[in-house]
């Protein structure tokens, strides 16, 4: 059996909230009955109008009135599921929330 640490504070986090809902975030903070995050994104299943390929976009979470830099509680009694988010959401999801593109590999010049 594959045992994984629990995701903790500054974690890059996937989230299934009790409504269906999918979101990518980092946490800032938690406890037994709230989980905090920052610039939570919605994570949106979309198409690739080029090549018709299935795609996963990300949307804010908020459109208008919250500043980024806010702490969002979320109960916890609302999260279905919360895992650590894979290097590829990880890197898009920086790349999308700070405006600094990671390159894929190579050496950074």
């Amino acid at each position: 059996m594959l045992i994984e640490n629990k995701p903790t504070t500054n974690d890059v986090v996937c989230i299934k909230l009790s409504n269906g809902d999918e979101l990518i975030a980092k946490i800032a903070d938690q406890n037994p009955q709230t989980l905090f995050v920052t610039k939570p994104m919605l994570m949106i299943l979309s198409q690739d109008p080029r090549t018709g390929q299935p795609g996963v976009q990300m949307a804010p979470f908020w459109i208008m009135g919250a500043d980024s830099s806010v702490k969002f509680p979320i109960s916890q009694n609302h999260v279905v599921c919360m895992v650590k988010a894979n290097a590829d959401a990880t890197k898009n999801y920086i790349s999308q929330t700070s405006g600094i593109a990671i390159p894929s590999s190579g050496l950074i010049v």
